[in-house]
């Protein structure tokens, strides 16, 4: 109570030891004295007053006990209102940057609120790894990075380094599920190759917490062969920084080779394992100034064989006896490809060949230029894909864009004189299947049944220039709507001849099955009810959402005791 004032007020029992869990706090009468309050009571004894100049702090008896009841307006409603830290509120109270916050600062403890300690919280700092490996192939680190699928249909790559020498290697991959083989055909390569000598062997696998790394078959194998495999904890790359950060320095060379060629991305492929080869053999502070190679093999490596990716390359053609293939002695003996990295089973290099767009491996020169992406694109179409873009005769050359004047500077003749007039690309053209008649025939008169296949559009294996091509282009599940009507299914262009097949081959089945008893319509009309019929559509997909089957039945539809029934009849 502010007897001046004549108003109740709150206040900071200073130098009290309060602990609000507890259930009676005790105040020292003595030591109130001694700080100058004086005690007085009510004429019952049921009040009780401790007087100090305009403040009277009053105490009422219960049970024998004068009890003071405490402020709710406390250091916890403080925190509660302000929801930051109580350093934060300490600070404000010391600073008096705001009236009214009268906390105690000196008797100030820190304050344990769970819901804050549950929102404020941090991972655990990543510090260095305090074992390192002191040999080769002590510890292997993979991982798997993916990608725009290429014209080969790889997805993604695995991605090795070891530990120790930072030497690394590259797997491409179709499905996450090859990494496994190709794991375990890597550990028995170096462990075949350093059989002798220092007789290395891979004694650790350090792996994210994936499927394709965590099997029955690698831990199988690597059981047999004593090798230890760990693994990350969940949502923590940082724990396996050595190969990310190494999928980030990969990918940005990738990138600048595209850039620098002009070629199109679905080369990434090629190109990630020409940069592999050259980030071996490039010295890393890591290693103070040493090449990968070296801290693996223990001696320095030859680069003479290195040449620029994607360059134009002339290789030697060898002259064929045989016909329809023998050369004429007017023929040119070389014909012109671009450099796609090196061979690993011969000692020459991996090229496109500009004509038929297949990847050779062969010896020859390379020069300061490449072909035009444009041309490449298409080439790369009409083999992997389904196109059948017209092409130049001859390669349009083009020059690298490696520098800023190569950039900024416009055409000159001689470029000009390089480069052809690239065709226009043609609308896509496929080979639909045999058209064959919705409608219910006879069955076959030996009454034999074939069995159903997966329904594809069958696309001839060899186009009109002779060059082999992929069976179909990959179609998504979700770029397909389920149709619910025949004309809905024969509106969308780029799959009606994929539902077409697929009804198609369904009556075939039907017929070969017997299903369908034939009658003329002027017979069934007089002696029986022609049942309505409904088409269905649905499709099968792998695990990669990529269609794989397209289905189309046929339900017919009855009328039984006034209520409908779908039958399904296939």
């Amino acid at each position: 109570m502010n007897e001046k004032a004549q108003e109740m007020e709150d206040r900071v029992l200073e130098d009290m030891w309060y602990t609000p869990s507890a259930k009676v706090n005790l105040i020292s009468l003595g030591y109130m004295q001694c700080r100058g309050y004086m005690m007085t009571f009510s004429r019952n004894s049921e009040l009780a007053f401790l007087s100090k100049g305009d403040t009277k702090i009053k105490f009422t008896k219960v049970d024998g006990i004068y009890l003071l009841p405490s402020s709710k307006t406390d250091r916890r409603a403080w925190h509660k209102r302000f929801a930051p830290n109580d350093k934060t509120i300490k600070q404000m109270v010391e600073d008096e940057v705001i009236d009214g916050l009268n906390i105690n600062t000196e008797t100030f403890d820190a304050y344990e609120c769970v819901p804050c300690d549950l929102a404020k919280s941090r991972t655990m700092q990543f510090g260095e790894k305090t074992h390192r490996p002191t040999r080769p192939l002590e510890v292997l680190c993979t991982d798997i990075s993916p990608n725009t699928p290429t014209m080969e249909g790889y997805t993604m790559f695995l991605h090795v380094i070891d530990a120790f020498s930072r030497y690394q290697w590259v797997f491409l991959l179709v499905r996450k599920s090859q990494a496994n083989q190709h794991t375990i055909a890597l550990i028995r390569r170096l462990h075949v190759k350093f059989a002798h000598g220092e007789k290395w062997e891979v004694t650790q696998i350090f792996s994210d917490q994936g499927g394709e790394f965590i099997n029955t078959e690698l831990q199988a194998f690597c059981a047999r062969e004593g090798i230890e495999i760990r693994t990350t904890d969940g949502y923590s790359p940082q724990e396996n920084g050595m190969v990310e950060r190494g999928n980030g320095v990969l990918i940005t060379k990738v990138r600048s080779l595209l850039v620098m060629t002009r070629l199109p991305s679905v080369l990434w492929g090629e190109s990630l394992l020409h940069v592999t080869n050259t980030v071996n053999v490039t010295a890393t502070r890591v290693l103070d100034g040493r090449t990968p190679f070296e801290k693996f093999y223990g001696h320095k490596p030859n680069v003479e064989h290195l040449r620029t990716w994607g360059c134009v390359v002339f290789v030697h053609m060898m002259p064929l006896r045989q016909k329809p293939m023998r050369m004429a002695k007017n023929d040119p003996l070389s014909t012109i490809g671009l450099l796609l990295g090196y061979s690993d089973t011969a000692t020459g290099y991996k090229y496109l060949d500009c004509v038929t767009g297949r990847t050779h491996t062969a010896r020859g020169d390379n020069m300061n230029f490449t072909v035009e992406s444009g041309n490449i694109e298409r080439l790369l179409q009409n083999t992997y894909g389904d196109e059948e873009a017209p092409l130049p005769p001859e390669a349009p050359f083009a020059r690298m864009r490696h520098d800023l004047d190569e950039l900024a500077r416009p055409p000159t003749h001689a470029d000009k004189a390089l480069q052809l007039e690239a065709p226009a690309i043609v609308a896509k053209k496929v080979d639909a299947p045999p058209q064959q008649s919705l409608l219910p025939t006879e069955a076959p008169s030996d009454g034999r049944a074939s069995p159903r296949s997966p329904t594809t559009a069958h696309l001839p294996a060899v186009s009109s220039t002779g060059r082999p091509r992929r069976k179909h282009e990959s179609i998504y599940a979700s770029e397909v709507k389920i149709p619910s009507s025949f004309k809905e299914a024969m509106s969308d262009q780029r799959v009606a001849m994929y539902w077409r097949a697929a009804m198609d081959e369904e009556m075939a089945s039907l017929k070969q099955h017997g299903v369908w008893m034939l009658v003329s319509r002027k017979e069934a009309t007089t002696r029986k009810a022609i049942l309505t019929n409904k088409k269905v559509f649905a499709i099968k997909k792998d695990e990669h959402g990529v269609v794989k089957r397209f289905k189309g039945c046929i339900e017919v539809l009855a009328d039984l005791v006034g209520s409908r029934t779908v039958v399904h009849v296939a």
